[in-house]
């Protein structure tokens, strides 16, 4: 069975697998069924199609691209099934249909189905189950991915009014069966679908008015006046202003005296004297309240607080919260130095914390799908919600995208659902990824009752500039009020001093200037003094803190006073405060049980009493302050530093087990603090830190951890039995590189893992290092130092190497190897490539891991293609596809669908070869990280464009490689092979000067121009003498290119060299010359099937038999020609010019 999801974003399930992006062969195919679903059963005249689909196609053309995507969505949804066996999809006059009866669920369907079946409920009950039924399944808009397709346009208007009028109706309902408060939410949202719709206002208002939300109800009016005024100039209409008064006049009593909802307020306490006196923040205070002014009104604000460390940033933010936000929920969230590397671990922490202290019902209005992408890093989510949907796999960077989205639009959902305050303290230690769905909250929060507080340090800025980023986005777009927290003034420390000591502010004035002059206005060091005054004279009074000042324990620098705070304390609270600084964060009392002193209760008091620590959410312990925390740390002598860190070190890996997840980072951060002999275990730690990364598609945080572990593996004691781990940290570190397009990384990566495999007489992992490393190189077009590796290899590793690894390593070697490498037969120019043996393919799947096996079977693919083995390079490659689809490594997708469709451009299927080659399109186009893996394709559709003549596309195609190229030198080949495309392309305008110098430029590379490119060169550069009437250097140039060519097996570059000879032959007056080479380029074109390179064979050699007189022979060359032409034509894509893929038809029959 299938399952369709229509709202939101476009899914296909069949039974508990959803269909994956590249099961689909085109984007059409998927659009197709789009269209017929939203018909419901009806048939969709296949005309009205083809203006949808192809507007501006010919529509003949466009109706043969029709049948043929019918018959590529047909294999899509059921790939078992012969096409025309479809259940699904239906040919019914006058076009094509889904099938009534197939078994098929659409939540569209059912969203419909479930409205009328409430239209006809008679019991309130039934109405309101089928209406809540019909509303959970409304994620989204219809077809959030098509928003200006046309055929989608009136539908998701008419499907978002019947939401919202369903939703209306069902807010009606639960407030006549006694519960407003569940009616308010489906207000909202209907607001926030439409918030002009001033019927939903009066709703909501009657609401609140239930539920004694008074305040909420006269905001709702003053929102509802200020959008219709902003938008239209008028006022609300008489029945909302009637209810407006009313509620004024007091003659609209609540059936409630207590609010709908009790805020959750995540937030860090501020106890003792910190959080009883507020000061000196008057202005700072006025500015954050235009932050806050608009969040009863459904908007909000960003607030971004930069200050030194200590400047009290926090604990303004949570003054701010506490006047103008009191109703609001809070999202705490803080950054961490010792998670800065973990993605998303801040933002999952603090989101967790939240949803758990959330109602059952509130829990139940969030968005399923959001919540089900969140799940993958909050696992404890699946308790709260045991029947999440499956999120589909797709790339590695696309993950990453859909969390991003996820956590995005689940806080929106927060946010709409209730006000919400998101404040992210120590924003400069927060990971890359949280950071990330920071700047997107920011962009949203004008339009959704959401304000963002951000806390940061500039001096604890880390390396990176992912903060800077962040903060240079947020003044470019004009997002935020920017709010300087500086150092307190006299008059405000003047102030503190009389709230504590109850005392007139004249007689505290000489003591203030005292305190300021020690402290100069930071408020944690004044807090920090007053503290230390307090614990020596028990009193605020002036004499008491005066003798304090004037005493010998009197302290001039926050370092010495804290120091001075802790040496007063009893020595286990001192033990418990050291260890408590070494772990670096928040912690469970559980920790301090496992390395603590035996009863640390008595301990803990009294360092709460003090305010060293502070109790957090969920029983967790924090310091006051990190700069307390960074106090203390620097005064644990090294020795015991490193015993603690070693000890915390151990006991969370026993806590956590053989697999600790996101704590991996944490303990190999303590075993790498705790002293030389523990680098063995940190090895292991970040190895296991490095794999959650990039799990999590932390890519870039995946490098650091296992660049962190291959260096604490070089300075480690003795081998430690680290062999396996140095080995995963290599495998790791490439591939997050992969996923991030780091090619001269990548070629480093594997390198050095080779030559550390060999120093350690490691075979297995040698060969595995020089197999990635030859396979990457050949990715990257340095094709003969591929070929030279793979000599070496076959050299090197003959024992290990399958049969058919070892083939695929000869023909390696044989195409791209040294020139002298190579001999020859003897037996004509062209020397075919030895046959294969067995199933190739299949040995190669079997005999690789799964991770090894795309990039050589794709490579075989290739190879096996340029020698004209059309077949078993086909099957190369769908092997190759099918690896790396089950595997998640979509780069390799993308390479097979260009391979694939290069081969089939070879065979001249020209509409296969479209297909293939815009499904790698579009799956490398949706990961910004991935377009590296376009540039292929970009060169591929160059050349067909300069085989077609289009030279203007061709030049705009191949200058825009050339240019993007321009400083990345791992790409090198594929810049030379475009700029090789751009000589031919103004060789063909006429332009030789600027042809000459391209091509010059490129072939004096050497050996960095793939053999393809290389043989394209050399034809340019003989066309080129040719027309400047050198003959003998013409000559020349061409006897290399078909000796270049044909010595490796390359059918079509020895087809194009050959005719070019033909064209050379012709010109000096000699085409007998010509004509045995021509025959030759003619049967191994036929033998390879290669049609379009046997075409151009024919043509070249029946110009050469006409300038020949052999009329006979080139009656039969002519009759042969034309089949071949007209076998072409039929397989042309729909709507596209016969020029762009054949010579005009005239070529051929006036030859």
């Amino acid at each position: 069975m299938l399952r369709v999801r229509m709202f939101g974003r476009f899914e296909v399930w069949r039974g508990e697998v959803p269909i994956p992006e590249s099961a689909w062969f085109t984007r059409r195919a998927k659009q197709l069924l789009k269209i017929l679903l939203l018909a419901r059963g009806k048939p969709v005249p296949s005309d009205q199609l083809l203006d949808w689909l192809w507007p501006h196609s010919d529509p003949q053309r466009a109706a043969i691209t029709l049948r043929s995507t019918v018959h590529a969505l047909r294999r899509a949804l059921e790939p078992d099934r012969p096409p025309r066996a479809s259940q699904y999809i239906l040919s019914q006059p006058p076009g094509y249909v889904v099938a009534r009866d197939a078994p098929l669920w659409v939540d569209v369907w059912a969203f419909e189905d479930l409205l009328e079946a409430a239209g006809r409920a008679t019991a309130p009950e039934e109405r309101r189950a089928r209406l809540m039924e019909a509303l959970s399944l409304y994620r989204d808009d219809l077809l959030i991915e098509d928003p200006y397709a046309e055929w989608a346009l009136s539908e998701r208007e008419r499907l978002r009014e019947r939401y919202m009028e369903a939703a209306l109706d069902l807010a009606e309902l639960l407030a006549a069966a006694g519960a407003p408060e569940k009616a308010i939410p489906l207000c909202r949202r209907v607001l926030a679908l439409d918030e002009f719709r001033e019927p939903a206002y009066r709703a909501l208002m009657r609401y609140q008015i239930a539920v004694g939300d008074m305040a909420g109800a006269l905001s709702t009016y003053e929102r509802c006046r200020q959008v219709m005024m902003e938008a239209f100039g008028v006022e609300p209409s008489p029945p909302t202003r009637a209810l407006y008064e009313a509620l004024l006049r007091g003659e609209l009593p609540s059936a409630r005296s207590t609010r709908l909802l009790q805020p959750v307020q995540d937030l860090p306490l501020m106890e003792g004297m910190a959080g009883e006196v507020f000061v000196g923040r008057e202005a700072e205070l006025e500015r954050l309240w235009g932050v806050f002014a608009g969040l009863s009104r459904g908007r909000g604000g960003v607030g971004v607080l930069i200050g030194e460390p200590g400047a009290g940033k926090t604990r303004l933010a949570v003054e701010a919260i506490r006047r103008f936000a009191q109703n609001a929920d809070v999202l705490y969230i803080r950054g961490l130095f010792i998670e800065r590397t973990l993605p998303f671990s801040c933002l999952a922490e603090g989101l967790r914390r939240l949803l758990s202290q959330l109602s059952v019902d509130r829990r139940g209005e969030l968005p399923l799908f959001a919540l089900a992408q969140v799940a993958q890093l909050i696992p404890s989510l699946h308790l709260l919600y045991p029947n999440l949907p499956t999120v589909p796999e797709t790339t590695p960077e696309e993950n990453r995208h859909r969390l991003i989205d996820g956590f995005s639009n689940l806080i929106i959902a927060l946010a709409d659902q209730h006000p919400l305050v998101m404040f992210v303290d120590d924003l400069h230690w927060a990971d890359e990824a949280t950071l990330t769905v920071v700047g997107r909250l920011a962009r949203r929060a004008s339009r959704h009752p959401l304000v963002l507080l951000l806390a940061h340090t500039p001096e604890e800025e880390p390396e990176g500039r992912e903060v800077s980023h962040l903060l240079e986005m947020l003044r470019r777009e004009g997002i935020g009020c920017w709010i300087r927290v500086g150092r307190l003034s006299l008059e405000a420390l003047t102030a503190w001093l009389a709230r504590l000591s109850e005392e007139p502010s004249e007689r505290l004035t000489d003591l203030a200037r005292r305190l300021h002059s020690l402290t100069e206005g930071n408020a944690l060091f004044t807090a920090e003094l007053l503290r230390a005054a307090l614990a020596a004279g028990g009193s605020f009074r002036r004499e008491a803190l005066e003798r304090y000042l004037d005493g010998p324990a009197a302290i001039s620098s926050l370092r010495a006073l804290i120091a001075d705070r802790v040496a007063r304390l009893p020595e286990g609270a001192r033990e418990i405060l050291e260890i408590a600084a070494v772990i670096g964060r928040a912690f469970p009392v559980r920790w301090l049980e496992l390395i603590g002193p035996p009863d640390p209760e008595p301990h803990l008091r009294i360092l709460l009493e003090r305010h060293f620590l502070r109790e957090d959410a969920e029983e967790r312990l924090s310091f006051v302050h990190d700069v307390v925390r960074r106090v203390i740390y620097e005064a644990i002598p090294p020795v015991v530093r490193r015993r603690r860190h070693q000890r915390l070190a151990e006991a969370l890996a026993t806590l956590y087990g053989l697999h600790p997840g996101p704590y991996s980072a944490e303990i190999a951060y303590h075993f790498q603090r705790a002293g030389r002999a523990a680098l063995p275990s940190m090895v292991r730690y970040a190895v296991e830190a490095g794999d959650h990364a990039r799990r999590a598609y932390g890519f870039r945080q995946a490098v650091r951890h296992y660049d962190e572990a291959l260096s604490a593996a070089a300075q480690s004691p003795g081998d430690g039995g680290l062999t396996e781990w140095i080995r995963r940290a290599y495998l790791g570190r490439g591939m997050a590189l992969e996923a991030l397009g780091d090619w001269e990384g990548i070629v480093e990566t594997y390198t050095r893992f080779r030559e550390w495999a060999e120093a350690q007489g490691d075979r297995v992992h040698a060969l595995n290092a020089a197999r990635r490393l030859m396979t990457t190189l050949a990715m990257l077009g340095r094709l003969e130092e591929a070929g030279e590796l793979a000599g070496e290899i076959r050299a090197q590793f003959a024992s290990e190497l399958s049969l058919a690894e070892a083939d695929l390593l000869d023909r390696l070697e044989l195409v791209f190897g040294e020139e002298s490498a190579l001999l020859s037969s003897g037996e004509g120019l062209f020397q075919p490539a030895p046959p294969l043996w067995g199933r190739p393919w299949v040995d190669l799947a079997e005999a690789l891991a799964p991770e090894q096996a795309p990039l050589l079977l794709n490579l075989y693919g290739w190879i096996l293609t340029l020698q004209g083995m059309a077949d078993p390079a086909e099957a190369c490659l769908h092997q190759a596809l099918t690896i790396a689809e089950a595997t998640a490594q979509w780069p390799h997708v993308v390479m097979s669908c260009n391979l694939m469709a290069y081969l089939q451009d070879l065979r001249g299927d020209f509409a296969e070869a479209q297909a293939w080659l815009n499904k790698g399109l579009q799956l490398a186009r949706r990961v910004p990280e991935m377009d590296w893996s376009t540039i292929w394709a970009r060169i591929f559709q160059g050349y067909l464009a300069l085989r077609a003549r289009q030279l203007e596309e061709a030049q705009a195609q191949f200058r825009s490689v050339v240019t993007l190229l321009k400083s990345q030198s791992a790409l090198r080949a594929h810049r030379l092979s475009a700029q090789i495309g751009l000589g031919m392309a103004f060789l063909a305008r006429g332009d030789l000067e600027r042809a000459t110098a391209l091509l010059d430029e490129a072939l004096a590379q050497g050996r960095a121009v793939d053999a393809v490119a290389r043989s394209v060169g050399l034809i340019g550069e003989a066309r080129l003498a040719r027309l400047r009437g050198h003959g003998p250097e013409a000559r020349a140039l061409l006897e290399q290119a078909l000796r270049y060519t044909g010595r490796r097996g390359l059918v079509v570059e020895f087809v194009h060299a050959a005719v070019e000879a033909g064209r050379w032959a012709r010109a000096v007056g000699h085409p007998e010359e010509a004509r045995p080479i021509l025959e030759e380029a003619r049967r191994w074109a036929d033998a390879a099937g290669f049609r379009p390179a046997a075409l151009m064979a024919r043509i070249a050699l029946g110009k050469v038999l006409r300038a020949a007189g052999e009329m006979g022979a080139l009656e039969t060359v002519r009759a042969e020609a034309r089949r071949l032409w007209q076998t072409l034509a039929a397989h042309l894509p729909g709507g596209e010019p016969v020029e762009r893929y054949l010579v005009p038809r005239e070529v051929v029959e006036t030859l």
